[in-house]
């Protein structure tokens, strides 16, 4: 696997999106303080990835331009995969804070999906719909389980 620093842009929309959307994981902190978080952990897999040692003072700018930007919510995911698989590559990331709040957002993002307020919590199996099936029909327009309609539909 090979691994990049990802650009201040990227980190800065990143954090800034955290930011935007009140992630509790990142409350009590400024955006360019959640950006410098996640560009450490970026670092720091570069660094172990390829041995290099390089200063992040010397190279994170948080970009506020990116604070007043609003990407599409599978736009975020593109950038978070990016961002997570540039910065997995030493030991201590699954537990770090910068893993904590790619998490956040990710989780963030999904439930902003166009559709995903819409979709079922939990999808059932399939149900008959062959004309006359009347239970099968009232299962579909309803929501409630075919075994349930079946029932209902036979108490005469």
């Amino acid at each position: 696997m090979s691994a990049f620093i990802c650009n201040n842009y990227h980190i800065s929309m990143l954090a800034s999106y955290a930011k935007n959307h009140r992630l509790s994981c990142v409350r009590d902190m400024e955006a360019k303080e959640v950006g410098a978080i996640l560009y450490a952990e970026n670092l720091a897999s570069v660094n172990a990835r390829y041995g290099h040692n390089q200063n992040e003072q010397d190279t994170f700018v948080f970009d506020a331009k990116a604070q007043h930007t609003n990407p599409a919510p599978v736009a975020i995911l593109k950038a978070l995969n990016c961002l997570y698989y540039q910065s997995c590559e030493h030991d201590a990331w699954l537990t770090s804070k910068a893993c904590e709040i790619l998490d956040a957002i990710t989780a963030n993002a999904i439930r902003a999906l166009p559709g995903y307020e819409e979709a079922q919590w939990e999808i059932a199996e399939p149900v008959s719909t062959r004309p006359g099936d009347a239970p099968a029909i009232m299962a579909q327009e309803t929501g409630i389980s075919y075994e349930r309609c079946l029932v209902m539909c036979n108490m005469d």
